[in-house]
């Protein structure tokens, strides 16, 4: 094989799909009523053109425009089927009961008996005759006067400056 005769495939073409009988009837109907329609309009712009020249219509009044009909579309009434409904399970569920509120002297209550839970039993002593005399200590007390503070000193002495 040379160069000169290169094997190069030619694309087939491919044919085109053929309408059916029936679709081409249904075109041809599609196509008549189009054109019945152009040739209406047609003939209403004429006669208003007409109108216009005698003096019949006012001069600015618009060309008519094809408006469609609106396509009604008949149902058919359905008679309706009854329909048994399966009866449902009653569900019941229980309460729950209600709870009083908590007012501030039962909180108190509350903390007092767990303080005395908590609080270490003691033994009761016995009594005994000879009563112990109580001793003052003496405490001696050094009583600073400090000056007022305002300021930055005031400052530095809260955060420890």
């Amino acid at each position: 094989m040379s160069d000169s005769e290169s094997e190069v495939e030619v694309p087939k073409k491919k044919a085109k799909k053929q309408c059916s009988e029936a679709q081409l009837a249904n075109l041809r109907k599609g196509m008549e009523a189009m054109k019945a329609k152009r040739e209406a309009l047609a003939k209403q712009r004429v006669e208003l053109d007409e109108k216009k020249k005698k003096g019949e219509v006012p001069l600015d009044t618009p060309l008519p425009k094809f408006v469609p009909k609106p396509k009604v579309v008949v149902e058919k009434a359905v008679k309706p089927e009854k329909v048994e409904m399966a009866e449902r399970p009653v569900i019941t569920r229980p309460r729950k009961e209600r709870v009083k509120q908590v007012t501030a002297t039962d909180l108190e209550a509350m903390k007092m008996s767990i303080l005395t839970a908590l609080a270490p039993k003691k033994e009761e002593e016995k009594v005994e005759k000879v009563k112990e005399v109580p001793v003052e200590k003496v405490v001696e007390k050094i009583v600073q006067k400090e000056r007022v503070v305002t300021g930055s000193e005031l400052l530095n002495k809260v955060f420890g400056f």
